[in-house]
Formats: C-alpha cells, structure tokens, sequence
C-alpha cells in the first residue's frame, strides 16, 4: 500500500517528505504519518485540517545582491497575522539553488537573519515536520529588530 511505503521512507534516511497541497506544500514525518495510520480517510481528514487553517503561509523571495553577486533567501511575516514559516528554511523542489543567506522580513524593509528569527520567537506552535506557526505583536517584532536587525 502506497501508505506504508511512505511510512517506511520516512525513517531515519528521510525526516519527511513534501506533498503539494491544494494550498501549499505540507511536511509528512512521523507525527503526521502517526496520526494518519495509513488510513486514505485519515489523510484526508488530516490535508483538510491543516489547509483549511486560517493562516498566512509565507513563500521565500529570492534576490540577488549586486555588488557581491550572492542570492539571498527571504520570508515576510506581519504583525497579528498567524504566519506558516519552515524550521528549516527550502526553495520548493530546490528550483533555485545556492542561496547562501536567508533572513525574515517583519516589517516594510526590515529583516532579521533567519536563524536569528527562529531562535527568538515566543509565539509559535507546530504546524507539520517543517514548519511552525508563528504570531507576532508590534511589541515581539520591536524586540526582534532591536537586537537582530539586519540590512540585506
């Protein structure tokens, strides 16, 4: 069954595995695959529940820094919205390769390096194997800013 196949890639070779959503890519692991049970009904109770969530699901922007040629990955977040963001920042597929710096934009033109965001965020909560739901006020964002602001 093609279930229990997915639930053996899924050992210790591969954390996880994406599935292209009616929405957005969701990460399979082993949580997921648990509360699935390589039951066809539960998966599809499972993609209903995670994409009918009320969230706003941030998609890297890649650009390139002229004067030195590098690529730059970035997510944007807002305040007060719930925002889908992955643990580990990825290009779908790997369309772009060699992105050497990932940051956050929290507001209009200013960035926090990734890792720096991931690191400081209070708020947040699972939302499948890669990524976490993260909701911001003004005054998080200000503190992010005052100690991790980064130009791009």
């Amino acid at each position: 069954m093609a279930l229990e196949d997915i639930e053996e890639k899924t050992g210790d070779a591969y954390k996880r595995f994406e599935l292209f959503g009616v929405f957005n890519p969701i990460s399979i692991g082993q949580r997921e695959l648990a509360k699935i049970h390589q039951n066809p009904e539960n998966l599809e109770a499972f993609l209903n529940e995670i994409q009918s969530q009320d969230v706003y699901y941030a998609a890297p922007h890649v650009f390139r820094r002229k004067a030195t040629d590098q690529l730059l990955g970035v997510y944007s977040v807002a305040a007060d919205i719930p925002c889908v963001v992955p643990t580990e920042p990825y290009i779908v597929l790997n369309q772009i390769k060699g992105i050497e710096e990932w940051y956050v934009m929290v507001r209009s033109e200013k960035t926090v390096k990734y890792k720096d965001f991931m690191n400081n965020v209070k708020n947040r909560q699972y939302y499948d194997a890669n990524h976490v739901i993260v909701l911001l006020n003004d005054h998080d964002i200000d503190d992010l800013l005052g100690a991790y602001s980064a130009e791009l």
